[in-house]
């Protein structure tokens, strides 16, 4: 029987210990139970997070895209107002040069008319008997 007590009280040791060992690994499976809780929260609100910075990442695309447009808009228009405003300058400067040309015409046209005029005898009238008469010899009456 002193085999049997021995044998009793050290199964009774090894179940106190046992249940030592339970209790802590209970507790070991509790807090990591409540870490993975903590986790998944941590998890959640992450991925709450991601999915709000990817739509304000979108929106941002987006932003950038009709930014980027309105860029090409405005290149395109300074362009066309760039060309338009050489258009101008071109067609200023050729009506500068019509005028130009127009008026040394004119001035030309003046002096060959000044310098042909001398050359011309001045109008007289002739006196005759019957009446006056203008320079091509046809009488006008008075």
């Amino acid at each position: 029987m002193p085999d049997t007590k021995k044998k009793v009280e050290d199964d009774l040791g090894t179940t106190e210990s046992l249940e030592e060992a339970k209790k802590k690994l209970l507790k070991d499976v509790e807090a990591l139970s409540q870490c993975l809780e903590d986790k998944a929260l941590a998890y959640d609100k992450l991925e709450k997070t991601k999915n709000r910075l990817q739509q304000e990442l979108d929106a941002r695309k987006v932003d950038l895209d009709h930014q980027h447009q309105l860029v090409s808009n405005l290149e395109k228009k300074q362009k066309f107002d760039q060309l338009s405003a050489e258009e101008k300058n071109i067609s200023a400067r050729c009506a500068e040069e019509r005028d130009r040309a127009e008026a040394e015409a004119r001035e030309e046209e003046t002096k060959a008319l000044s310098l042909a005029r001398p050359s011309r005898r001045p109008w007289r009238p002739r006196r005759s008997f019957r009446g006056r008469t203008s320079s091509c010899g046809q009488t006008r009456r008075t």
